[in-house]
């Protein structure tokens, strides 16, 4: 009796299994990508910029075009994500002797004397750098730039 009630339910078991087939799930669409402008060429020229502090915002993709040199015997380095984008930020030690914090953004040697914050924004946006305490800009061949506040840009550099 147990042998028919077990065949019984081996009969019905492909039955039960084949019912309608469950209608695919929707797959999900990936976002559209916004389309970058290309990277701006400011600064695909060799150049040098030095003052005491040195800010340098950018859309996405800037990091991939900077490349920063801190000291940990003189720097104290620090990267935090803000609602603004990916922040970078490179300060100057206490008590130890000055340091220069330096960094290349393509062609363009950053050295500031106590601190250097680089801000990839999440958002598309101009690629500037502003420099401040008796900054310094200069492209071989090309006359300098001095002053308490310089801010060199896409559209400053032209």
């Amino acid at each position: 009796m147990r042998h028919l009630a077990a065949l019984a339910l081996l009969a019905l078991l492909p039955c039960a299994c084949s019912g309608p087939e469950p209608a695919p799930e929707p797959t999900a669409q990936p976002a559209a990508e916004v389309p970058r402008r290309p990277w701006p060429q400011t600064f695909v020229t060799p150049a040098v910029l030095v003052a005491r502090e040195v800010t340098i915002e950018g859309p996405p993709g800037l990091l991939d075009h900077f490349a920063l040199r801190p000291d940990q015997r003189s720097h104290d380095y620090v990267v935090r994500t803000l609602p603004e984008g990916l922040l970078q930020e490179v300060t100057l030690l206490a008590d130890v002797p000055p340091e220069p914090i330096r960094g290349y953004l393509d062609q363009l040697e950053v050295a500031a004397e106590l601190r250097l914050r680089v801000l990839e924004r999440a958002v598309d946006c101009e690629l500037v750098v502003t420099a401040s305490g008796d900054a310094f800009f200069q492209r071989p061949g090309e006359p300098e730039r001095r002053g308490e506040t310089l801010r060199l840009s896409e559209t400053s550099l032209r």
